[in-house]
């Protein structure tokens, strides 16, 4: 019974072709070794080749998804600064008083100002919902009352 190992020669186990992970290129470096040391042997060229073709894909992947994972952490950072940024709160520990209501509403009124003075384009008025259309009834077609609260609906 003839029992030979294919892990003591390389080339049995190692097909002329670029290497996609590492085994593959563990054992077409092994084989490019025994072909060096051969000196003459007219694959070693081949074999070379594609070597360099599977370092160069390597290569260019490498390059992408550097530029991949900088977009990410360049997201990332901008969401972290939007969830990290301070919010104003007013903090009373106890009840306020009418006096120090009013007087934090006037501050308010007076900062609201200030701003409307330094950018008057944007004004309380920009800031504040449009008004809303009165109601229109689906049943009778009349403004002023939707078909819950119609008046032709409650005669029938």
């Amino acid at each position: 019974m003839n029992q030979r190992s294919t892990h003591s020669n390389p080339r049995a186990q190692w097909v002329l072709q670029t290497p996609y992970n590492p085994v593959q290129l563990q054992l077409q470096s092994q084989s490019i070794r025994q072909l060096l040391r051969e000196q003459h042997s007219p694959t070693t060229k081949k074999a070379m080749n594609q070597l360099v073709k599977g370092f160069e894909m390597v290569m260019h992947e490498m390059v992408f998804m550097t530029k991949d994972i900088e977009a990410l952490q360049a997201e990332n950072t901008s969401i972290q600064a939007k969830l990290h940024k301070p919010r104003k709160r007013l903090v009373h520990t106890s009840s306020l008083t009418a006096q120090e209501a009013q007087a934090l509403a006037q501050s308010s009124a007076t900062v609201q100002n200030v701003l409307e003075v330094i950018n008057p384009s944007t004004s309380a008025n920009s800031l504040s919902a449009p008004p809303r259309r009165p109601p229109k009834c689906s049943e009778c077609g009349n403004i002023g009352h939707n078909r819950l609260k119609c008046p032709n609906l409650a005669s029938h």
